[in-house]
Order: structure tokens, then sequence, then C-alpha cells
């Protein structure tokens, strides 16, 4: 009696979590880039997205895109960017010892797309 008490239960959680799974596939409402919000349609590697389905579930997930299939250019911004957040600690702390060089580096990485050494040549971190 217990036994088939339990199957019966494990049957009707694979019965509910197979139903769950295709109304998730099938009823997205909204779509969010938590990372940028101008890279809804197409994220780039490790973008953080936000996916509101019809039935008031809300996942967010990162987004893992094979690195060869980015352009170097999408490559070299999202390394930049993730060295100007890592430096982000050091703008309000004016009497840290390297604060100019690291002021200078965070520049230096801002206008490097606009450079013509981008994307081959990165900035040097102090």
């Amino acid at each position: 009696m217990v036994l088939s008490l339990v199957k019966l239960m494990v049957d009707m959680h694979s019965v509910l979590l197979k139903h769950y799974n295709n109304k998730i596939m099938k009823t997205i409402i909204k779509k969010e880039n938590l990372t940028n919000s101008e890279r809804i349609e197409n994220p780039i590697n490790l973008d953080i997205m936000r996916y509101h389905y019809s039935d008031g579930c809300i996942i967010e997930k990162q987004i893992h895109i094979n690195a060869e299939h980015d352009s170097a250019e999408a490559v070299a911004k999202h390394w930049r960017d993730n060295e100007l957040q890592s430096t982000d600690y050091i703008v309000p702390i004016t009497d840290h010892p390297s604060h100019t060089a690291f002021m200078s580096y965070r520049e230096e990485l801002r206008d490097w797309p606009s450079t013509d050494a981008f994307p081959d040549t990165k900035p040097i971190k102090p």
C-alpha cells in the first residue's frame, strides 16, 4: 500500500513537472537584460537576463555563449566593462596610494574602444 502510494506521488510529480516545463517554454511575456537594457534581443556572453512568464514566475539566468562566436570587439568591451567594475571601489577613496594611477587607468579603459589599439592592445592595470 505504501509503495503504491509513493509510486502514485512520483508519477503525479512527473506529470506536474512535465506540464510546468512545457508551460515555461511557451509563455514568456517579457524579457529584460539586467546587464545592458539595449541588448534585450541579442545578449552577449555573461549578460544576466530576467524572464517574466504569464503564470507570474520570474527567472533570472546568466547567458553563457561560446566566446569563439563573439566578435573580438564584443569580447574586448566585456573585458573592459569588467575591469571598470572591478575598480569602481577606488573612485571614492581619494587617499588610496594608487588612486591617481587607477583613475588614469579607468580613463584609458573608457577611451580604449575609440583608439587604434582597440581591441588588440589592452590598457595596462597599475
